[in-house]
């Protein structure tokens, strides 16, 4: 998967988009697609500011994407939707609801047209949504109730704009395995995007190390973060705290005490050093060894339990975005 030179990790964080080439929802809607009733909806996240967040929802198909919904839950719940900002198509509505998640407003967006499926150029449909007031962490999905998603971790995307996001600051979902939770935290104002992924996943990188048949991972999924890269940041002051970290704990296949761990990046032409390839991180204290774009693996901590194979906690520093497995 080629991708041009971007400070963001997800090429699929910009579309363009015609209002022209969506169809009509409804029994239309189904004539005119290939009436599979199955879709592969995909949702990412960007924001411009506390209060301005965007929401982008792709449909890989087969079949077009109809009475597609959108749920947006804010913190804190005084930050509530007040007006769509921008969307294309011209199709969406939001309105406030009442939440299903403690502590945090929820906004519900549908739209009335339908995403069609490739090989149609236009498989996009984005909203730009203003709040009330500024939010401090953000969690949304995308669904379609009368159609049959053939993937699930990647409908739903966690958020901000500011210096850290995580999905723990919302309840796990349905969506989710292995009670997976990514944080990251970073030393400047910007937009955080966080995708937990399985390996099929239209958001996911290819061939990831371990796949099946031959799973030799601790893990299932790949994480994938999107927030703009540090610049002109050397070693020493990487060291000392110039740096976006993130934090992936997760439940095991097996009792991470039993081996140790690996973790590997997937690094594309965007980082100037390869194309196209994953790569296992080296350890922090490598030293003069360490790529600060590439970054390194902090820690590793595992446990075990009854209740669990096992569980581990991961830290990586590093200056850019992109994807973990």
């Amino acid at each position: 998967m080629n991708k041009s030179p971007s400070r963001w990790a997800l090429s699929l964080a910009i579309f363009a988009f015609l209002a022209a080439s969506l169809v009509v929802a409804g029994p239309a809607a189904a004539d005119r697609c290939n009436d599979t009733d199955q879709i592969d909806l995909n949702l990412t996240y960007e924001s411009s500011s506390a209060s301005r967040h965007t929401f982008t929802a792709a449909n890989a198909g087969p079949d077009c994407a109809h009475d597609v919904v959108l749920n947006v839950w804010a913190k804190p719940a005084s930050a509530v939707v007040g007006r769509v900002v921008s969307a294309s198509p011209n199709s969406w509505k939001c309105s406030t609801v009442a939440s299903t998640q403690p502590g945090a407003s929820q906004a519900r967006c549908t739209l009335s047209a339908a995403i069609p499926a490739p090989p149609s150029g236009n498989t996009s449909a984005s909203v730009t949504v203003q709040l009330s007031q500024a939010a401090t962490a953000l969690n949304a999905e995308v669904k379609s109730d009368k159609l049959t998603d053939t993937h699930h971790s990647d409908n739903e995307v966690w958020g901000s704009f500011g210096t850290r996001a995580s999905s723990a600051d919302f309840p796990a979902s349905a969506n989710q395995v292995n009670n997976q939770n990514t944080e990251v935290n970073r030393p400047t104002n910007s937009s955080i995007s966080i995708n937990q992924l399985s390996d099929e996943s239209k958001l996911a990188e290819p061939s990831p190390p371990c796949a099946a048949p031959v799973n030799v991972c601790l893990t299932s999924g790949q994480v994938s973060v999107a927030t703009e890269s540090l610049t002109g940041v050397n070693l020493d002051d990487f060291l000392t705290g110039q740096r976006i970290t993130t934090v992936i704990t997760v439940d095991t296949l097996q009792d991470p005490r039993a081996r140790v761990p690996v973790v590997y990046r997937f690094i594309d032409e965007s980082f100037g050093d390869g194309d196209d390839e994953w790569r296992a991180l080296p350890s922090c204290a490598a030293g003069a060894a360490i790529s600060t774009d590439i970054g390194c693996v902090a820690s590793i901590t595992t446990s075990a339990d009854q209740n669990t194979l096992g569980h581990l906690r991961i830290e990586i520093w590093t200056t850019h975005n992109g994807h973990y497995r």
